[in-house]
This record gives C-alpha cells, sequence and structure tokens, in this order.
C-alpha cells in the first residue's frame, strides 16, 4: 500500500498536466484557437481586445495573437490592429509589433513598439484572418462583421 500510494499521487498530479498542450490550452475563457493545422496553434487573447474606432460604418480593433509554430519550435506573439468598412464589408489588417515567445506567453524578443508596416493588408474571405477578424468582432459588438452570416444568425432565433 506504501508504494501504491506515492504512484497513485503522481498519476494524479500528471494528468492535469498532460492534458493540455501548452499553457493557453489551460485557459479557455482567455484564449481562443482561431487556426491549427499540422505545424501550427494560433491564439487569440480575449483579454487584449482593444475598440480604438466606433464610428459606424468603420470600426478599428486592437488586439494580440499568439502562433505556435511546432516544426521549426518558434513561438510569435503579435499585436494586430484590425480595420472594418461595415457598408463594404472589407477587412483589412496591420501589424503593430511582434515578438517571438515560449508557450507561456513569455516574451523573449520583441521587435519594437511602432507598427511594423504601416501599409494595411487586406484579409481574403474565409481565411483564417477573416474567421479571427469575425471572432474578434461578435466579441466587442455582439453581432457578426459578415452581413450574410449576420443574417443567417438571426433567422435562426
Amino acid at each position: 500500500m506504501k508504494k501504491i500510494f506515492p504512484l497513485v499521487l503522481l498519476t494524479f498530479l500528471l494528468i492535469p498536466n498532460l492534458c493540455f498542450a501548452n499553457y493557453f490550452d489551460q485557459y479557455p475563457e482567455k484564449y481562443r484557437v482561431y487556426f491549427k493545422d499540422s505545424q501550427y496553434k494560433s491564439y487569440l487573447d480575449f483579454n487584449s481586445i482593444k475598440v480604438r474606432r466606433y464610428d459606424p460604418p468603420f470600426y478599428t480593433i486592437d488586439v494580440t495573437t499568439y502562433t505556435f509554430d511546432y516544426i521549426n519550435q518558434i513561438g510569435t506573439i503579435k499585436e494586430n490592429r484590425y480595420f472594418y468598412d461595415y457598408d463594404n464589408q472589407s477587412v483589412s489588417w496591420q501589424i503593430l509589433n511582434m515578438g517571438t515567445c515560449d508557450e507561456r506567453g513569455n516574451i523573449n524578443i520583441q521587435y519594437r513598439q511602432e507598427p511594423l508596416l504601416n501599409e494595411l493588408i487586406p484579409i481574403k474571405k474565409f481565411s483564417p484572418g477573416h474567421f479571427l477578424s469575425e471572432i474578434i468582432f461578435l466579441k466587442c459588438y455582439n453581432m457578426c462583421f459578415d452581413k450574410e452570416v449576420q443574417a443567417s444568425y438571426q433567422n435562426l432565433h
């Protein structure tokens, strides 16, 4: 019995840590996976979402994302700004800051504090970035940015 107790205790201590791939998976209320495949896994930090401009039909929202590359064994943290034009149904984004991080979100290298890219990058519909921009908009305004998706959602109720 004395030999079994440490083994059982060790098992109970290890199981919670084995159930999650990394730190972010342990906090689904704070970090949401918006893209994953065999090489990458990307998370949105819900606590980082900040509305910068609310001027319908124009909206600007800042967020922080984390992406892990499991083949090259590197993590990146990005601060992004999303620009929404509701009338034209277009979304663009800009990288504000970028660095490397470990799987707990600790920053290893931070590159700069000013925007890395001054030009806006258009987001293609049905891309991972489009999915992310929908999550962000929904979180901020409790409605879908895509008018077709919003209409479908309203028809369900």
